[in-house]
């Protein structure tokens, strides 16, 4: 005999009466249904569906499978609470600095919790939103090992120790994007936020700025490892800044690139403004008795660096978003990654721009116009020096631009390495120097056409420009491949050099 139907508890999940006037318990009950269709009264099946133990058991461990893996930045928006919790509690658990080398295992190997360097704050804090350095850093190095520093004297990447080097940090933090303008200004931090400093024995430091504020002061106290084990400390602007990241939302399945992350915002979640200090943006609230402002989300403007070929030279591919416009900065030696790049960005690329005549940087430029259609364009003081190698399409003379997105590119003629070298300052955020000017040096001025009092003059001229642009030069020949170019001010000899005798004596 069947049981009678189920009851429902509380109210019916319908009105009493439809659209024709008759209570829902008086309509027909529908065909082959064993309960009745009824006010409070819920419908049962016929009889019971056998599920194998198998299926249930299956379907079980994928949804907990599901629910475990983080959305980071997308549907978690307390991820920068989470970041900043993750990071103070290693206060008082990581209690000595002890920079031993030690073999770790892979993916996810740690040295003991109660020691470790200053990055292993920035490594464990990161790992428990499921983002594990050791293996981001390891699997980018080793698809672009020359882009990272060489100091340490590798040949190859070390999965051991580089994640827990601030400088691999910093090239890689910057080449995911996440990079913010270094400032002296404490609006400019935000908690979650990564911040590298040079201590004053000239070693890179590294740590993630807490929620708490320091006391009535506009700045937030940072949690680092800087001898005594993990500690919240007032030490934001007690060093000089060289780095600044903003590491959430961190985008699952997308290889490192340059520029802000397409589409969305760069913070994970809002985050409360330091006491003291004012809004960014008053312009930006509601007035009042107005509806709630739409969400505007922040540029997509995109830049790769890519190390190419036997000369270190950087090609630069840039764009005004996923899908948007773009233009590549001499392109050399490897034109199917070049290509690759602007196609993983589904670019229009519609420049090809050379820095000067020097055949390192373009002799993949025509390769790059048969495929993309851009046009070449560089210094008319460039065209006689090509001798074939490439057929200008154009070209560009100092102080000229144009519009690039919601912003603009300005050429800056900079001769001296070679008589038609230019610079481009991209939307007021790179620096795009060529040969004028390497991390930590310049270019030669003993080759045919070169002139050395230009170029000290034109290095002039770079000094005067704002302090955080980020310089992006033709070659990969510094300690790092790219830096701001306050921070060159203050240590590359040839723009610290003020003369020009004292310039020409610099090896």
């Amino acid at each position: 005999m069947e049981p009678p139907p189920r009851q429902c508890a509380g109210r019916p999940p319908w009105p009493d009466r439809g659209e024709d006037g008759r209570s829902r318990g008086d309509r027909p009950r529908p065909a082959g249904t064993g309960g009745t269709v009824g006010k409070g009264v819920c419908v049962r099946a016929p009889g019971p569906v056998r599920v194998p133990l198998s299926l249930l058991a299956g379907l079980c461990l994928l949804a907990a499978g599901l629910a475990a893996i983080p959305v980071l930045g997308q549907d978690a928006p307390d991820d920068v609470g989470r970041l900043v919790q993750a990071a103070l509690e290693q206060v008082g658990v990581t209690l000595y600095y002890d920079p031993s080398y030690v073999k770790l295992a892979y993916p996810g190997g740690d040295v003991p919790p109660d020691r470790g360097v200053c990055t292993d704050v920035v490594v464990r804090a990161l790992r428990r939103l499921g983002i594990d350095l050791q293996r981001e850093v390891h699997e980018d190095m080793r698809s672009a090992f020359a882009a990272y520093p060489r100091r340490w004297g590798l040949t190859r990447p070390d999965r051991n120790i580089d994640h827990r080097r601030v400088p691999n940090l910093m090239t890689f933090f910057t080449r995911r994007g996440k990079a913010r303008p270094p400032s002296n200004d404490g609006a400019a931090y935000e908690p979650g936020d990564i911040v590298a400093w040079s201590l004053p024995d000239g070693r890179p430091h590294i740590g993630i700025l807490s929620d708490r504020p320091s006391g009535t002061a506009s700045r937030w106290l940072a949690v680092h490892n800087i001898g005594a084990g993990a500690q919240v400390e007032d030490v934001l602007f007690q060093f000089r800044i060289i780095g600044h990241y903003r590491p959430l939302p961190w985008r699952r399945g997308h290889g490192p690139r340059q520029g802000r992350a397409a589409g969305r915002p760069e913070v994970g979640r809002a985050s409360p403004v330091p006491p003291g200090s004012a809004a960014r943006n008053p312009r930006s609230a509601p007035r009042q008795g107005a509806g709630p402002s739409p969400r505007k989300e922040e540029s997509a403007m995109l830049m790769e660096q890519l190390p190419v070929g036997p000369m270190s030279n950087f090609t630069y591919v840039f764009g005004t978003g996923e899908g948007g416009e773009g233009f590549v900065v001499d392109p050399a030696f490897d034109a199917e990654r070049i290509l690759a790049c602007i196609k993983r960005h589904r670019l229009d690329v519609t420049r090809i721009i050379l820095t000067h005549h020097h055949g390192d940087h373009l002799n993949a430029a025509a390769a790059v116009k048969a495929r993309t259609g851009a046009k070449i364009l560089a210094h008319p003081n460039t065209r006689p020096f090509l001798q074939g190698a490439v057929a200008l399409d154009g070209t560009l003379a100092d102080g000229e631009g144009f519009p690039f997105g919601d912003a603009e590119v300005r050429v800056m003629h900079t001769p001296g390495h070679t008589p038609g070298g230019i610079c481009l300052v991209v939307a007021g955020t790179w620096l795009v120097t060529g040969d004028t000017l390497f991390i930590g040096n310049c270019g030669r001025t003993d080759l045919p056409g070169s002139d050395a009092r230009a170029l000290y003059e034109h290095l002039q001229r770079l000094k005067r420009l704002p302090d955080d642009l980020l310089v992006l030069s033709g070659h990969d020949y510094g300690e790092v491949p790219s830096r701001r170019l306050g921070e060159e001010k203050l240590r590359n000899p040839v723009l610290r050099a003020s003369s020009f005798e004292e310039f020409q004596a610099i090896p």
